[in-house]
């Protein structure tokens, strides 16, 4: 926040420095107007940063319940049976003004709509009128799961660094074995299954077995599920993975075995942003009951599905608000901010010394001047007569 109080300094400062320099073409309520647009618009960039810096989407879990093709109005419409009028001035000065309708190319549209649990939403057209049915739709069945994002302030994203500075490891060395964060596909997809370094002969299968478990997981504790697959002995990839990560989206439960023997399994660790204060039974249970499997097989998805079931409790990122104040302004705002409190701030001072505010327009300073002069000896010509 004093960031941001820098930044409104010019323009609060200069346009009082500026009304007692042009105190005869700059008036108070134009000064007022100068401050308050400068300042506006900086706070607004100032929000727009601070959104962008903090918004993340998680994963919310259910299944399909329906879909179905909707008709809608069209929305494809352009200008028809145009004509032109003219019109002529007492001084013969022609103008004219060109009139249209408007038409639509279809009597309707279509929408290809989907309902799930967690949210509904429609599949993209393959035509502009939607009359062909999108393959995408035709594969979506009832029942199945689905993944949708949805949005949150996510207020460590900003911050990463007060939470994830651990220097037990170099984060470079595992720079080759950081995969991306699960990407959702066909709408309502994730693999959240996801090997690095080894090959899984079945991993399709397990993506959809975990995605069923999620069916009933996401009702009722709102988690979501990644196992990753590492071919490395070394339980320290574990922070390197949290710290690329940022510890997960808010739901999220992400289990991390290390396989450098793969399908046996050598360690186990767990990432959920609540480890510490709620989640640490789950991440003990987790370990624990892997370790003893021993293997990684289809178990897993199980073992790991049961625990949050049981002790998954989901972190609230309202407990991490504190870390607001440390939020630092992406660099774009700054320098936006800055040119917009010169330049805005210098062309406001410009304009009002050469414009007027005159009854809710804007006229000529010199105009006005004149107008004034004209008024002022109107008024002392008609004393003089009375």
């Amino acid at each position: 926040m004093e960031i941001l109080l820098l930044l409104l300094a010019f323009p609060l400062i200069w346009p009082f420095l500026a009304r007692m320099i042009w105190k005869t073409t700059i008036t108070w309520a134009e000064m007022g107007i100068q401050i308050v647009a400068v300042s506006a618009l900086i706070v607004g960039v100032w929000f727009a940063g601070q959104y962008d810096a903090t918004a993340d989407t998680e994963y919310l879990n259910g299944s399909v319940t329906n879909k179905s093709r909707v008709t809608v109005s069209c929305e494809h419409s352009y200008d028809c049976n145009c004509y032109t009028t003219y019109s002529t001035d007492s001084k013969g000065n022609t103008t004219s003004s060109t009139y249209c309708d408007t038409c639509y190319d279809h009597y309707e549209d279509y929408d290809w709509n989907v309902v799930t649990s967690v949210g509904n939403f429609n599949v993209m057209r393959v035509d502009d009128q939607g009359e062909d049915e999108p393959r995408s739709w035709t594969v979506i069945k009832k029942g199945q799961p689905a993944s949708l994002s949805h949005d949150y302030t996510n207020y460590i994203k900003a911050v990463p660094e007060s939470l994830f500075n651990n220097t037990s490891f170099k984060p470079e060395q595992y720079a080759e074995m950081i995969p991306d964060y699960p990407h959702r596909h066909d709408y309502i997809k994730v693999d959240r299954i996801v090997p690095v370094g080894v090959s899984i002969p079945n991993k399709k299968e397990l993506n959809e077995h975990l995605s069923k478990r999620l069916i009933e997981i996401g009702p009722k504790k709102q988690a979501n599920i990644n196992i990753v697959v590492a071919k490395t002995g070394d339980q320290t990839y574990r922070y390197a993975l949290e710290a690329a990560w940022l510890g997960g989206k808010k739901n999220d439960v992400t289990v991390v075995i290390g396989a450098p023997e793969y399908p046996k399994i050598a360690w186990v660790d767990v990432m959920t942003l609540g480890q510490n204060a709620g989640n640490a039974m789950l991440a003990v249970d987790i370990r624990d009951s892997l370790m003893a499997l021993g293997t990684f097989d289809i178990k897993v998805v199980d073992t790991v599905a049961d625990s949050v079931l049981v002790h998954f409790s989901r972190k609230a990122m309202k407990d991490f608000e504190y870390l607001e104040d440390s939020i630092e302004p992406p660099t774009w705002v700054i320098v936006t901010s800055v040119i917009i409190s010169i330049l805005g701030s210098l062309f406001g001072t410009w304009f009002f010394h050469n414009y007027d505010v005159n009854r809710g327009g804007f006229v000529s300073s010199r105009a006005y001047s004149r107008y004034n002069r004209h008024s002022r000896a109107t008024s002392r010509s008609r004393k003089l007569r009375k």
